[in-house]
This record gives structure tokens, C-alpha cells and sequence, in this order.
């Protein structure tokens, strides 16, 4: 029992999302590190650098900096780091001495007010800390306290040969954590503390209105990085390997569908893989109720993303995503009131840029958008397909990294709408054991009619079981002609460019 409770502990840890991940099960966001490398690199011959990870909730940003601080210990021995996460800090400059007072000497944070420093700059730095924790009157909380604690840490860190890198999780809070101090602008005293040292920061922050607002002071003087999804090959290398680490074997073909099928976002990865693992097979039926567990979440969050939207910019957002930002269906250059709603879009964290790209933070999110058109619900997770035929479609265009839909208004129709190649495509889902099938007059009129009506192209799913399925959009025969299972086109590609029903 012991080695089981052992084996499914090693197994949950592989996938771990309510706490940062550790830097060797770290998926790697290689061109990421790289760049940040760079700057390093930079750093190290005295060119100091502003930097914001940004992205929306469970993205990975507090990981990618445990990643990074393991990337300066292992690589970069002359640059050292003080690590705030100001969620859990309530003065800013106290947690900011202790840090720095703990990383110099090895010590104990709680133990670290305790010693005696050899070195002048240090003890000065023990002996306010001590004074501001205790709330003495030596050293005031204001402005020149302040400026006094940074210029000494800047002062012995040149003094030593080092760099100092400033990490400073949820810097969103900084307000919070500097109220003692009674500071009317603490970004903008910030900015003009750290511009007189050589003290490179990297912020981040899950908030990202704020986030923007925070740094604003610096004005285009930070490095933004948009955290969006994984890279697939890099992703799909690491399952394989953590899946194979408990004795769970999957291809690359297999661990491609798993990255698909959540766009390869690292927070709904962790929730799939994880069911997965939980119920200790990988295949398609588990893939399934794995993202059945996934879609409540879906929900919840796509709901939020479209309130946002519309709160930021209006209804008209959500149509200028998928024109502009999907579709790039613009001229020459974005019009100035597109510009103004992506930026406002890009300050709320729906959407990410790249120099002058932008693109949807969530890809899922991003499938999901490129449906409303036409519906009103996400079949995901499933619960309204009315059979396993129904489910057995939607996880297949799931898997190839489609999401799949309901509209209401062609029920009886199609059972499915999925975009496909920038086309709208219904799906009347049909569920036989036997190779042959019957359509009837009015089931063939009822698809034209309401094909025709919402705008998309109708196609028939022929399921036998799990793994056969065919798509096909010939002109079908009538009641009382065997359709042969042999006449269908093997995938729905191929049905979507034969010749349409209509």
C-alpha cells in the first residue's frame, strides 16, 4: 500500500497546477528563456533592464520565474536575485531588505535580524529593518528611508562585482505593500529610485489591467512578454516522457490530440492530464472524461472573457477579434478606432502583442469566439449531445483541434457546428451498427433549408463505433436506398472540399 500511495504521489506531482512547477518538471518556453537570456547576458556587461511578465490567471508566469531564477544559479554565477511576491508582503521595503539580507548570507529570512554582519552596508541595512519592523522612530517610514535602503543594496552590490535581478511577483499590489509610507505615487517613486542604481526588475502579475496601469510610469521602458500558450513540439516531447514515468505509454500522435485539444494552455493541460492520469489509462474514452471534468471550467471562463469584452470596448470587441485579430481582415493598417479597442482588449488580458501582432491569449478561447456566429452553447463538455454518436464526432474534431458546438436554431437539423478552414460546418450525426443507412426526403430538405439559413454547409457523420467514422456531403440517397458505408469520405476534411448539398 505504502508504494502505491508512493507511485500515485509521483504521478499527481508530474502535473501539478495549484503551485508553482518546479524548474525540472518545467515544459520549457524555450524562445522565452532564450530572450531572457539575453538580457542576462546583457546585464552582465552593466546594460540594466525593465521587464513585465504578463499574462491572465494560470498561464504560468510564477513558474516561468522559478524558471528563470534556475536558469541565473546555474548559469549566470555574477548575477544574484531577491524574489517579493507582494501578495504576501505588507512593506515593501522591510521584505525587500530581508530578501536581500537572506540571499547575501545564506541565512534564514525569520533568523536574519538575529546575526551581526561583518560588513558596514549590511549591518546597516540589519539595523533598519530591525527598526522598521519593531516601528521605531530612527528611520521614518517615507521617502528618504526609501532611497536610502536602495542606494545602500546598489552601492554593495557594485561594491561585491555582482547584479542584482529585483523579481517582484503581483507587482500590481505595490500600492498595498507601500501604504505605511504615505507615498502619493509609488510606481512613479519606484521608477525614479531603481533609475539611479544598477537593479534590473522583472515584474509580473495575473491582473492585467492593472498590471498596465502599474507600469505605466516607465513608460515604453519595459519589455512586455504575453504569456500564451505552450509550444506543441516542446509540449508534446514532455508527455510523453512524464506519461511514461508511471508506466502510462503514449505516442507522439496521442500526446499532439491531448495538446490540441486544450490549445495548449499549461493551466488546462495540468486539469486533463491530470484526470488522466487519476484514471490511470490514456486513451480516447479517458481523453473524453477528461475534458468533460475541463468544460465547467471553460465555461466559467469564457463567460468572463466575453463579459470583459463587452464591459471594455462593447459588443462590437468580440467581431473586431475575429476580423482583425483572427481572420487579419484589415487594410493596409488598423484604423484608429480598431487600434484603440485592441489596445484596450490587450490592457484587460484577452488579448497579447508581439511588436506589432496581436493575438488571443487563450487559443481555446479563441476557437470559441470563431463560433458564435452561429450558436449559442459549447457542446463541450457534452452534455447536450443526445447520444454517443453526438460525442464520439465532437471529441474527434475536438482532438484534431476543433471545438465543436450546439446551435439551437438547427436542432433537428445538425447536431453539431464546428468552423473549419474559415466555414461554418453542420453535422447531422448518424449512429449505426450495420454499414448501411436511410435518409428521407424531408430529412434532406430540413438540412438544406436550415443550411442555407444559418450559412453553413451541411455534412452527414456516419459512426460505427470509437475509432471508425466517416463524413460525407453527397447528395444523399432517399428512403428506401441503402446508403453503403463505403460511399462516406474518410475524413472531414475531405467532405468539406467534395461538393455541398446545397
Amino acid at each position: 500500500m505504502f508504494f502505491l500511495i508512493v507511485h500515485w504521489c509521483l504521478a499527481l506531482s508530474l502535473f501539478i497546477f495549484d503551485r508553482p512547477v518546479p524548474p525540472e518538471l518545467f515544459i520549457d518556453r524555450k524562445d522565452v528563456i532564450e530572450r531572457f537570456r539575453g538580457f542576462f547576458r546583457l546585464f552582465s556587461r552593466g546594460v540594466p533592464f525593465s521587464i513585465a511578465i504578463i499574462s491572465p490567471f494560470k498561464h504560468g508566469k510564477t513558474s516561468l520565474i522559478y524558471k528563470l531564477i534556475d536558469v541565473l544559479e546555474r548559469e549566470f554565477p555574477g548575477i544574484t536575485y531577491v524574489l517579493l511576491s507582494l501578495k504576501d508582503v505588507r512593506d515593501f521595503p522591510l521584505a525587500l531588505i530581508l530578501g536581500f539580507l537572506s540571499r547575501t548570507s545564506g541565512i534564514e529570512e525569520d533568523d536574519v535580524l538575529e546575526a551581526r554582519f561583518e560588513d558596514a552596508m549590511l549591518e546597516k541595512l540589519r539595523l533598519m529593518a530591525t527598526d522598521l519592523r519593531s516601528g521605531g522612530e530612527k528611520y521614518p517610514r517615507d521617502e528618504f528611508t526609501i532611497k536610502q535602503i536602495f542606494r545602500i543594496i546598489n552601492r554593495y552590490v557594485e561594491a561585491s562585482g555582482m547584479r542584482l535581478v529585483l523579481f517582484i511577483d503581483e507587482f500590481h499590489l505595490l500600492d498595498d505593500a507601500m501604504k505605511k509610507y504615505e507615498i502619493d505615487k509609488p510606481y512613479d517613486f519606484i521608477r525614479g529610485v531603481l533609475e539611479k542604481t544598477m537593479i534590473s526588475i522583472i515584474v509580473s502579475g495575473s491582473m492585467v489591467k492593472q498590471m498596465h496601469e502599474a507600469i505605466e510610469p516607465w513608460g515604453g521602458r519595459f519589455i512586455k512578454f504575453y504569456l500564451s500558450s505552450l509550444d506543441m513540439e516542446d509540449t508534446i516531447g514532455v508527455l510523453v516522457d512524464r506519461f511514461s514515468r508511471i508506466g502510462l505509454n503514449i505516442d507522439l500522435g496521442f500526446a499532439r490530440k491531448i495538446y490540441s485539444s486544450v490549445g495548449g494552455h499549461p493551466y488546462y493541460l495540468n486539469i486533463v492530464c491530470s484526470e488522466l492520469i487519476g484514471l490511470g489509462r490514456v486513451d480516447d474514452e479517458a481523453l473524453y472524461h477528461a475534458l468533460t471534468e475541463l468544460s465547467p471550467i471553460l465555461t466559467d471562463r469564457f463567460s468572463t472573457y466575453v463579459e470583459l469584452i463587452e464591459q471594455e470596448v462593447g459588443r462590437g470587441g468580440i467581431d473586431v477579434i475575429k476580423r482583425v485579430v483572427i481572420r487579419h481582415e484589415y487594410g493596409e493598417k488598423l484604423t484608429m478606432d480598431e487600434f484603440k479597442i485592441l489596445e484596450k482588449l490587450v490592457r484587460c488580458g484577452i488579448l497579447g502583442r508581439r511588436n506589432e501582432e496581436y493575438f488571443v491569449l487563450d487559443k481555446l478561447f479563441e476557437r470559441y469566439l470563431m463560433g458564435l456566429e452561429v450558436t449559442s452553447e459549447l457542446i463541450l463538455p457534452l452534455v447536450n449531445a443526445r447520444d454517443i454518436g453526438e460525442e464520439l464526432v465532437a471529441l474527434d474534431l475536438l482532438s484534431h483541434g476543433h471545438i465543436p458546438y450546439m446551435a439551437y436554431q438547427s436542432r433537428g437539423a445538425f447536431d453539431i457546428i464546428v468552423r473549419l478552414d474559415k466555414e461554418e460546418i453542420g453535422i447531422q450525426v448518424k449512429r449505426r451498427r450495420e454499414s448501411t443507412l436511410y435518409l428521407s426526403q424531408e430529412e434532406v430538405d430540413k438540412m438544406r433549408k436550415i443550411a442555407k439559413k444559418l450559412g453553413i454547409k451541411p455534412i452527414i457523420a456516419f459512426v460505427r463505433h470509437i475509432d471508425e467514422m466517416k463524413f460525407d456531403i453527397k447528395y444523399f440517397p432517399l428512403l428506401g436506398t441503402k446508403y453503403e458505408w463505403n460511399h462516406g469520405h474518410q475524413t472531414l476534411r475531405e467532405a468539406i472540399i467534395a461538393k455541398s448539398l446545397r
